[in-house]
């Protein structure tokens, strides 16, 4: 079991608590269905991406770039989780469109590239 807090991932491993991340923004932990990886939230002031880790913490690639050269054209990423088949991560992100009133859904290959 993987939870955040104060902007740290623990993990949950012999009944206790272990911090494996430093407290620099993440968030929303999951865990991949074969338990080999997971995918996280890091918040920054102004956006957000998604980052697939090692089960210890260490990152294996950065899935979303939604920082901008404008703070309008930045973007957040929420609630990644993986597929039942550990193929696909799925997450909701704020589409930008002033005429949207609905979070957009998006779709990535765990590897990292965008579907």
């Amino acid at each position: 079991m993987y939870v955040a807090q104060q902007g740290a991932l623990y993990r949950l491993k012999g009944g206790q608590f272990r911090q494996i991340t430093g407290d620099n923004g993440w968030t929303e932990p999951g865990a991949s269905p074969d338990g080999s990886q997971l995918v996280a939230t890091s918040l920054h002031g102004n956006f957000s991406d998604l980052f697939l880790l090692s089960m210890n913490a260490q990152i294996e690639a950065q899935l979303t770039h939604h920082q901008s050269a404008t703070v309008e054209a930045n973007h957040w990423s929420f609630f990644p989780r993986f597929s039942s088949d550990g193929r696909y991560i799925f997450y909701s992100y704020d589409s930008k469109d002033p005429q949207s009133t609905h979070a957009a859904r998006g779709q990535l290959h765990a590897a990292g590239s965008v579907n």
